[in-house]
């Protein structure tokens, strides 16, 4: 015969709702995170890009370099341009970073003397889908003494008092219009006790240039890339230039780079 056994359940009804947690708490961890694992599987990094081969990456590191030829009004001679920007996005409205600018001519030219900028940079952002813009300032140093002629080792005050600051402000826009090209466009306020005019280059002057371009997303032709980078492109860019000196003579200028960009 088998015994019955009697269950008072006046003791096991304080218990209750403890054994109620147990059970549903066991119950929610054997399941898949089925709603995570689909928003991370549809998370997708969208960049976009920028004038000068600058990327909106909302945040990481982005790196550009480009090169072409520079021509000045009333000059004979084009000049080699040189380019470039590496910055990082702190939040997805603000990124900083440096960047150069290297005008010289023929490199078998032993005068040569090669004007130049650095300078550091910030950018404030305001992205959507397909299209972004900024503005920046940059404030640097114009025209460090980078001759290719032996210079006098006792005299160091003439290479510094062409040193000066540069001060620039900037806009920038890109649109990507289709799935493999995007459409960029800037504009440029470069001020500098400098300058770029080489019949005086002592004069300070303001430079207004403006810079549209084309850009060819690589990624949408080679996705497998995706994997080591965020973003890949290469562009080109024209930028014409009105120089204003501070005898308020006026000069124009143009030029054409082509580069690559890497955001990581």
């Amino acid at each position: 015969m088998i015994p019955v056994l009697k269950t008072d359940w006046r003791r096991i009804l304080p218990f209750l709702p403890f054994l109620i947690v147990c059970v549903s708490h066991a119950a929610t961890a054997k399941k898949p995170p089925v709603a995570a694992a689909k928003k991370d599987t549809l998370k997708i990094e969208k960049t976009v890009p920028y004038p000068s081969g600058g990327i909106y990456v909302a945040r990481g590191i982005y790196t550009t370099l480009a090169g072409g030829r520079h021509e000045n009004s009333g000059e004979p001679e084009n000049l080699y341009q040189w380019q470039g920007e590496l910055g990082y996005f702190y939040t997805p409205w603000f990124s900083g970073g440096v960047g150069f600018k290297l005008l010289a001519g023929q490199p078998s030219d032993s005068s040569q003397v090669i004007r130049n900028r650095f300078f550091v940079l910030g950018r404030f952002h305001k992205a959507w889908p397909k299209f972004a813009g900024y503005l920046g300032i940059q404030l640097g140093v114009d025209d460090l003494n980078l001759s290719l002629t032996p210079l006098d080792t006792l005299n160091f005050q003439e290479p510094l008092r062409q040193i000066n600051a540069g001060l620039a402000i900037d806009y920038g826009l890109g649109w990507k219009f289709s799935r493999y090209v995007a459409a960029t466009f800037g504009q440029r306020f470069e001020a500098s006790l400098v300058g770029e005019a080489t019949e005086n280059p002592e004069q300070g002057s303001i430079n207004f240039r403006t810079l549209p371009g084309l850009t060819l997303d690589i990624l949408e032709l080679k996705p497998s890339l995706r994997s080591n980078v965020k973003a890949l492109y290469i562009f080109a860019e024209t930028q014409f230039g009105q120089l204003v000196l501070e005898n308020r003579s006026k000069r124009t200028d143009f030029a054409w780079i082509t580069g690559v960009s890497l955001a990581f």
